[in-house]
C-alpha cells in the first residue's frame, strides 16, 4: 500500500494498528509527568475506544495488557533505538527487535547511522543525504561495492582491529534543505575531485 495516497484520517488510522514507532528519545516522545498506562489508553481510544471514557480503572488496566500483548504491527519503524548505548545494551535491544519482528512476522525499518550496526542486522540498506535516497540495495552488495561518494565514506569509517588509521572529517559544509539543487547535493559539497580519491 502506497502510504503517500493516504488521506490524514487514514494515515491516523494506519498509525499504530499497522505501524508502529520505536523512537529515538523516550524521554522526548513520552509525557514525564503522565503514566505510561494513561498515554497508551490515549493511543487506544484514539483508534478504537473514541468517545468512551466511562471504562472503569480495572477496565483499563485489562486493555492496557490486553494492548501489549496483542498489537500486531506490520512495520516497526526503530529510530536510532541504540543511540547513546554500550555495545552489549545495543546488542540486546537488536536482539529483542529481531525476536518481536519474527514473532509479528513484521518488516522493520532501522534508522541509524551506525553503519556497523546496519550490517549485522540489516537485509537491504538505503542512504540517505539531504533527504534524498543516494543509494539501495542488498546489505552485502554495498558495502562490498559502494557506489556514491557518501556510502563509501560511511563505510570507511568503520572501525577495524586490522589497521590503524587516522579518522578524517567529510569536507564542506551539509546542505541547505531549503533550496537544494538538482542532482547530488553530496557531490557539490565534497568537489568534483574528491569522490575520485575516495577508494
Amino acid at each position: 500500500q502506497d502510504m503517500l495516497d493516504l488521506d490524514e484520517e487514514e494515515m491516523r488510522l494506519q498509525r499504530l494498528n499497522e505501524v508502529a514507532l520505536v523512537p529515538q528519545g523516550a524521554m522526548n516522545s513520552l509525557n514525564p509527568v503522565m503514566k505510561i498506562k494513561n498515554q497508551l489508553l490515549d493511543g487506544l481510544y484514539d483508534h478504537q475506544l473514541r468517545g468512551d471514557d466511562k471504562m472503569s480503572k480495572e477496565d483499563q488496566i485489562q486493555v492496557v495488557e490486553k494492548l501489549l500483548t496483542s498489537m500486531q504491527p506490520r512495520i516497526i519503524v526503530a529510530d536510532e533505538p541504540t543511540s547513546a548505548l554500550d555495545v552489549v545494551v545495543q546488542r540486546n535491544v537488536m536482539q529483542t527487535l529481531g525476536r518481536l519482528q519474527e514473532g509479528l512476522h513484521a518488516s522493520i525499518i532501522l534508522i541509524g547511522h551506525d553503519m556497523g550496526l546496519v550490517a549485522q542486522f540489516s537485509d537491504h540498506v538505503g542512504v540517505m543525504y539531504a533527504g534524498r535516497l543516494v543509494e539501495v540495495g542488498p546489505v552485502k552488495t554495498v558495502f562490498k561495492s559502494p557506489k556514491h561518494p557518501y556510502t563509501r565514506l560511511l563505510i570507511k569509517s568503520l572501525p577495524t582491529l586490522s589497521n590503524k588509521k587516522e579518522f578524517i572529517g567529510i569536507p564542506g559544509l551539509p546542505a541547505t534543505l531549503l533550496n537544494l539543487p538538482e542532482g547530488c547535493a553530496f557531490c557539490l559539497r565534497i568537489g568534483k575531485e574528491t569522490p575520485t580519491k575516495i577508494p
